[in-house]
């Protein structure tokens, strides 16, 4: 995963530099000129850009144990977190994908009518559905039920207070948010996307 090599930085040589392969992290070792003991370095810090801390320390040096912790802390800080972003699903993009399930195709982008007491019911008794199914299916921690349910409580006491249109909204975003607090993987996302669809199918007409 690491590449390795002495380069000069601004026409100025003795830098080492370890590099994260296929990516824009690197971490810089510099001697000190008159000194093989005094090091000091300069890493990508995990940031928007990738920008770089500037050598430290500012005023003093380093020894050898203390560029390990360094760059110890930078692995942590910095590479994990690097490697976690990646690894983690563009939840953003899955969401635009499977939108259309409750997109305008199905329900009117115009319709700003309130919920009847029977439609009140009926999704209602669709999100109780869903609940259901997603522990079947997800198998979810104790917290992430708690998660689940506080998403989707929300949602079914929305039903009071917004117009169709505005609850199709949150509904996007509450399976959206359920999606991320179980962590799901494109995969996993489109089969709790279906589930809604599956529930909501014989009531998805009613905000027509």
């Amino acid at each position: 995963m690491f590449s390795v090599s002495d380069i000069d930085v601004e026409g100025e040589s003795g830098h080492f530099e370890i590099k994260v392969n296929n990516s824009p992290l690197k971490f810089l070792i510099r001697n000190s000129s008159g000194n093989f003991y005094q090091l000091d370095c300069n890493y990508t810090l995990f940031a928007p850009n990738y920008p770089m801390s500037g050598f430290i320390p500012e005023q003093d040096w380093f020894d050898i144990g203390q560029i390990y912790s360094q760059f110890s802390n930078w692995l942590k800080d910095t590479v994990k977190e690097y490697f976690d972003e990646m690894l983690l699903p563009d939840h953003w993009q899955q969401l635009n994908a499977e939108k259309t399930i409750i997109s305008g195709a199905e329900i009117n982008s115009d319709d700003i009518s309130k919920f009847s007491a029977n439609e009140k019911q009926q999704l209602k008794l669709s999100i109780n559905e869903f609940r259901l199914l997603i522990l079947k299916t997800y198998r979810p921690t104790p917290d992430e039920i708690k998660v689940i349910d506080s998403r989707l409580e929300y949602l079914a006491e929305s039903l009071e207070r917004l117009n169709k249109i505005d609850w199709r909204g949150l509904a996007i975003s509450t399976v959206m948010s359920i999606s991320i607090a179980l962590s799901l993987d494109t995969e996993k996302g489109k089969l709790l996307f279906g589930l809604f669809k599956q529930v909501f199918a014989k009531v998805l007409q009613l905000l027509q």
